[in-house]
């Protein structure tokens, strides 16, 4: 966008602005970004609390969160 400015209704041009710079960001979508876990504490021997960080680049509202868990590989364990 640009101002103008016309100081009197006699003088013929007005005095204009530079033009804004044009800033652009992504649209609504995923989020750019995966959260970070902060903490996992074991609630009891079967279940575990999980808190998290949102990412640092959301690209708008956080709906939802999906959790996924996968079972270690064959011959690793889990550190304890």
């Amino acid at each position: 966008f640009r101002i103008a400015l016309l100081l009197s209704p006699h003088d013929s041009e007005p005095i204009v602005s530079a033009p804004s710079v044009v800033i652009s960001t992504l649209p609504g979508g995923a989020p750019a970004s995966t959260p970070t876990i902060v903490r996992a504490t074991p609630a009891d021997p079967t279940r575990v609390s999980l808190s998290w960080a949102a990412g640092p680049f959301p690209n708008g509202p956080i709906l939802s969160y999906v959790l996924n868990l996968n079972e270690l590989p064959h011959g690793y364990t889990a550190v304890k």
